[in-house]
């Protein structure tokens, strides 16, 4: 299954997957769309460079998220050293306090405000899977942590995505 891929091959994959790996980097930025934009040029950097290389033990997707999470760690660490970050979002104290309240966004605002409020790698699993339609295994490989592990993720952040938005009764639509 090991396949690389020519320039215009890998040209034609960044630019089929673009809008997920935008968002993917948001995610992975935690919605800091400076750090979003630099994390994902410097990834298209490293593929471009051949500092990257896509070799077919997965799907382009999956590897390429997966650049793009290992990229967005390096940087956040930079940050971090560099005395940039203050404090996670998932760690605000007020966020998980008001993130089941309702509010003027409706279903869609709540589910949004639950998402944030989750722990990060809930959130991140929670994302792969339902934003971007990765399997629990591929997301696991996209995280670079066990199937067990993911799925224990996943199972998690569903039950609590769950008791934020309400569930529509039979005769509602």
């Amino acid at each position: 299954m090991c396949q690389t891929l020519n320039q215009a091959g890998l040209a034609a994959a960044l630019k089929q997957h673009h809008d997920a790996a935008w968002t993917w980097a948001m995610v992975c930025c935690r919605q800091d769309r400076d750090a979003a934009h630099d994390v994902l040029h410097e990834v298209y950097l490293k593929i471009l460079q051949e500092r990257a290389r896509f070799l077919g033990r997965s799907t382009f997707k999956t590897w390429l998220f997966g650049v793009i999470r290992v990229s967005s760690q390096a940087a956040r660490r930079k940050r971090f050293r560099l005395g940039l970050i203050l404090e996670p979002i998932s760690d605000h104290p007020n966020l998980a306090a008001v993130a089941c309240e309702p509010n003027v966004l409706g279903t869609s605002g709540r589910l949004q405000r639950a998402m944030l409020a989750l722990p990060t790698r809930q959130r991140q699993v929670a994302t792969l899977v339902f934003e971007h339609d990765l399997t629990v295994e591929e997301a696991g490989a996209v995280l670079g942590i066990s199937l067990g592990a993911c799925r224990r993720h996943y199972a998690r952040a569903k039950t609590k995505l769950q008791a934020c938005v309400p569930h529509r009764e039979a005769g509602d639509e």
